[in-house]
């Protein structure tokens, strides 16, 4: 999947409506695997440990597809932090 994913992409940049879907998508998985609410559902605790684990290995290579994608999911995560921060 990972081999894919930069050539999909950039062939996928000259059409604006189905490049933002999968920015989106994308984002919108990054900040699931990361969420810790998601992984304490799980019914085990390897099941925890490796919903994190997968997460953290999963968004490492997110943000080695795109600058564009990296700034998305930044934005993401800052607003992730601040508002458990506060909340």
């Amino acid at each position: 999947m990972m081999t894919l994913l930069p050539t999909g992409l950039a062939s996928l940049s000259s059409m604006s409506d189905s490049y933002e879907s999968v920015c989106e998508t994308l984002v919108s998985w990054t900040m699931e695997s990361l969420n810790e609410q998601a992984a304490a559902i799980q019914p085990e605790v390897p099941f925890k440990i490796r919903h994190l684990k997968t997460g953290l290995r999963f968004t490492s290579r997110m943000f080695t597809l795109s600058n564009d994608l990296s700034i998305r999911l930044l934005v993401g995560l800052s607003y992730i932090t601040t508002v458990h921060i506060y909340c």
